[in-house]
């Protein structure tokens, strides 16, 4: 791909040239002053633009553990087993439901019970374990409970969160760092670059975070537009069924680059984040 642009470049650029050797008018109606603009800007836009293709290339190739073909074909939906901790209401059960429809048995974990939004032909394939995911015993007695009932899960949905905003954004980072170790072990430690890990890293969405009425107020004065729950899911069970690994930046892609600004620009933008979410007040 990469080397067709770069020769269809190359030939609109000799084109142009022949153009301004044979005169404007014979074959461009431009200027000189426009012709000159018009090649400085391929000469150096054209090779950026294959740039950005070969490094995207490059990330792609990178979050497939160096392989070039993954083991799509090799994965049965309806043996598959997925776990999703918070699945219950909300993005969980998004993502639940997504996976029931692709023939997935899924396992909830979650303090509260299956929300009313599950039908009685999802539940079919749906098993809930009430389940605490900071206690070690309630993680082993669902874990032992799943196996026994639904098999050996292949797929780990971590999504159960909580409401504070120093905790809530420690998970976060956490998790990042999580994520990129655990890829590592995976790929290094064990030799399985089969074994993919993504991470979602989702805008404001429509959950019960945010439907509290001081963050309601901070994010519609900041004109913010929610994420829904269905949109997030689909995304993160797409990136499952496509059989890739990696991170989903569901919304600004700059904010991925926010850690290379100069200090005094991180923190002109965590004030104004701050402020949204107490809305000047507090969410407590």
């Amino acid at each position: 791909m990469i080397r067709c642009i770069l020769l269809t470049a190359a030939s609109v650029a000799l084109r142009l040239v022949d153009a301004e050797k044979l005169g404007v008018g014979q074959i461009l109606p431009l200027s000189q002053s426009q012709l000159a603009t018009l090649i400085w800007c391929l000469k150096w836009g054209l090779p950026l633009w294959a740039i950005r293709d070969f490094n995207s290339i490059l990330n792609r190739w990178a979050e497939n553990r160096w392989l070039w073909t993954n083991d799509k074909d090799n994965w049965n939906w309806k043996s598959e087993v997925a776990v999703v901790t918070g699945g219950s209401a909300g993005i969980g059960a998004c993502v639940a439901k997504s996976l029931v429809a692709h023939g997935i048995k899924v396992a909830v974990l979650d303090v509260s019970p299956l929300s009313e939004s599950f039908t009685e032909s999802e539940k079919q394939s749906i098993r809930y374990y009430k389940c605490d995911i900071t206690s070690r015993d309630d993680i082993r007695r669902a874990a032992d409970a799943t196996r026994s009932d639904l098999g050996h899960p292949s797929i780990l949905i971590n999504n159960a969160g909580i409401a504070g905003a120093a905790d809530y954004g420690c998970t976060k980072a956490a998790l990042l760092a999580f994520h990129e170790a655990l890829t590592q072990e995976l790929k290094h430690r064990y030799k399985c670059p089969q074994i993919k890990t993504s991470i979602v890293h989702p805008n404001w969405t429509k959950s019960a975070i945010t439907s509290h009425p001081a963050l309601q107020a901070g994010l519609k004065r900041a004109g913010v537009s929610l994420l829904e729950a269905e949109d997030v899911a689909e995304a993160m069970v797409n990136q499952i069924i496509a059989a890739k690994g990696g991170q989903l930046i569901l919304g600004p892609a700059i904010a991925s680059k926010l850690r290379a600004f100069p200090l005094w620009v991180q923190e002109l933008i965590r004030d104004s984040q701050a402020n949204m979410v107490t809305g000047g007040g507090s969410t407590s």
